[in-house]
């Protein structure tokens, strides 16, 4: 008669049971962590939430068409770094488009009554954590409305050069002398070179009295990933002959003559229902 062996769990475990159990726990432990990292980075998507602080800044200058936005972008589920962010502006009336790239990140911090004394720095990518939100302050540019600018008033510039050397080579026109070249400007803006200048820049804004849909669009490398979130704002017909008197400013800068601040409008942000905030969208 064969007996069949029985196992009884107060005999305890057998050695080999007890020898691969604790190999089995090592490894348990030992792999936990790459698992955890494995699946932070390649199996959670994460996203990115984006919030609006104050009211959208709108102008208009020798940079072109300006719009400044500040708010706190937060990290969900992941790290991110951001490659790059942007706007995409869309005038309801007739669906016109425009694109703006960051330009200038701005100061927290403001010294009231000298803005001047703003502190400016250039973009540049960063890493947003999930343990640190990153409070923005950007300022974003059209950059082919500037280069169209720019070239408009090289003519203008280079006239105004053309006028002013002799005088200061004659002695008649003293660098110190605010009041001399202030009069000096002023018969040189009724020359048809500036004031061709002044038309040419002034028809080149686009801020007319309308709605605007306004999409700002966060990039993230590594990965690609794209975050949108859409607003609207609205300018006012006085808010636009506002705007437009900085034409004048832009080319009193062009001839070395800058007096006082651009003007700008600073507009509610009008909620889209559409666009659920943090939802990511497909590039």
């Amino acid at each position: 008669m064969v007996t069949t062996p029985t196992w009884n769990p107060s005999d305890g475990l057998p050695g080999f049971l007890k020898t691969w159990g604790a190999l089995i726990i090592a490894v348990i432990a030992l792999v936990q962590p790459w698992v955890i990292a494995a699946w932070r980075r390649f199996l959670r998507r994460g996203s990115i939430d984006i919030y609006e602080t104050g009211s959208i800044e709108v102008g208009y200058s020798n940079f072109g068409a300006t719009i400044g936005l500040h708010g706190t972008l937060r990290a969900q589920d992941r790290d991110f770094f951001i490659r790059n962010i942007d706007l995409e502006v869309v005038r309801e009336g007739d669906q016109s488009r425009h694109r703006l790239d960051w330009g200038v990140f701005r100061s927290h911090r403001a010294v009231l009554g000298r803005p001047e004394e703003m502190t400016l720095e250039l973009p540049a990518g960063f890493l947003l954590m999930m343990a640190q939100p990153y409070r923005y302050n950007i300022q974003f540019f059209d950059i082919a409305l500037q280069t169209e600018i720019r070239r408009i008033l090289e003519p203008a510039n280079g006239s105004w050069v053309a006028t002013v050397q002799p005088e200061i080579a004659a002695g008649r026109l003293d660098p110190e002398d605010r009041l001399a070249w202030w009069n000096a400007y002023t018969a040189f803006s009724a020359q048809e070179v500036h004031v061709s200048a002044y038309t040419a820049v002034d028809r080149l804004s686009y801020w007319t009295p309308d709605t605007y849909s306004l999409t700002l669009t966060v990039r993230t490398a590594r990965p690609d990933r794209v975050f949108k979130h859409v607003w609207s704002f609205t300018l006012s017909e006085s808010q636009v002959r506002s705007l437009r008197l900085n034409v004048v400013k832009i080319l009193q800068e062009t001839c070395g003559q800058s007096y006082g601040q651009y003007n700008f409008s600073y507009v509610a942000y009008e909620q889209r229902a559409h666009n659920p905030r943090g939802s990511p969208q497909p590039q």
